[in-house]
């Protein structure tokens, strides 16, 4: 039974731990009310703190309205806290992206409110293929490939997917079995977006040749990750014996040490640089990482790159430097 696996995955995996304190999203629809119902069946015996978030985007009308009702009546049947936010997100191409952030600084907030570690989504096994089939379209590199993790950060929060391991079809005969009330969000229906469209076209036509398809890049993921933590481990060793110095606006490193790593090490050591540097990776790219691994080679011995958000990486001889500019860098 699904209950059984679930508490032997969070506590093998180190998920969810005694006295945790949650904010679980949902949505209404039926992988976050199995998530709720999972998480609520083992609430008391592990002194579980949960408050349930929920955000009505208003975008499909009456149907937005019927997925707060069920949300605020699962809560109360669990006598859990509920919080819900009515917020419409900004219109547009990157629609997607801004009810993530509009939803994911709401659970910052719940979690800050009510003093909790952890913020719990019903991610799933499909939601995992499709997520890599998507990575694997626009070219990503291991990190991609490796998919969606059970465990990573935002901000000073613990995100977790307690769901990873288990199919949508064994969420669907829980939820039937259990006689639990979702929503069924009708856009997932269309192929709008590129998600919908791998989920309801591409992954369809990959079980014509795999049939547990979603099996199998689920598992793949998990040897990649395995893979991209331990490069991640070497490169970061790496990052610490070139690093010189660093400070406000300035990084700097020895060449030497960098010159002589392979390509793919290289690379996670100049994104680490950056990363540590600039606060982030955002909007470093690939074509940006090649322009600096040319510079680093280059017989000439000098040579600068302008990158995102201000920052130039330089070469002069022997010393690779990161600096954050006053103005538009140097053109």
């Amino acid at each position: 039974m699904l209950l059984s696996k679930f508490k032997k995955h969070i506590s093998e995996e180190g998920i969810i731990a005694d006295g945790d304190g949650l904010v679980v999203g949902v949505s209404g629809g039926i992988d976050s009310i199995v998530l709720l119902d999972l998480i609520a069946r083992v609430a008391k015996k592990m002194s579980l703190k949960i408050v349930v978030a929920h955000v009505n985007y208003n975008l499909r009308g009456r149907e937005s309205d019927r997925d707060e009702n069920i949300v605020f009546e699962a809560a109360n049947e669990y006598s859990i806290p509920v919080e819900i936010l009515r917020k419409k997100p900004r219109e547009g191409k990157n629609l997607q992206n801004s009810a993530r952030e509009i939803r994911f600084k709401y659970y910052q907030d719940i979690a800050s409110r009510y003093n909790l570690e952890s913020v719990a989504t019903a991610h799933h096994m499909d939601d995992q293929a499709e997520t890599i089939l998507l990575h694997m379209i626009r070219g990503s590199g291991l990190r991609g490939l490796a998919g969606i993790q059970s465990v990573s950060k935002m901000g000073g929060l613990k995100l977790i997917r307690p769901l990873l391991p288990f199919s949508k079809s064994e969420l669907e005969e829980y939820a039937k079995k259990r006689k639990l009330k979702y929503e069924v969000d009708s856009t997932n229906l269309k192929s709008d977006y590129s998600r919908n469209s791998i989920r309801n076209e591409l992954v369809p036509a990959l079980k014509k040749f795999n049939p547990r398809i979603v099996e199998s890049l689920h598992s793949m993921s998990i040897r990649i990750a395995s893979d991209d933590d331990a490069l991640g481990m070497v490169a970061d060793e790496s990052f610490e014996d070139a690093l010189i110095k660093e400070g406000k606006g300035l990084l700097s490193m020895s060449r030497a040490p960098v010159q002589l790593l392979p390509k793919g090490i290289r690379y996670r050591v100049m994104m680490k640089a950056f990363e540590r540097a600039a606060g982030s990776l955002k909007d470093l790219n690939s074509d940006q990482l090649d322009k600096i691994d040319r510079i680093t080679l280059s017989k000439e011995g000098k040579g600068s790159y302008r990158l995102p958000s201000r920052w130039k990486f330089e070469r002069k001889g022997e010393l690779l430097t990161l600096r954050r500019c006053k103005t538009k860098c140097d053109r």
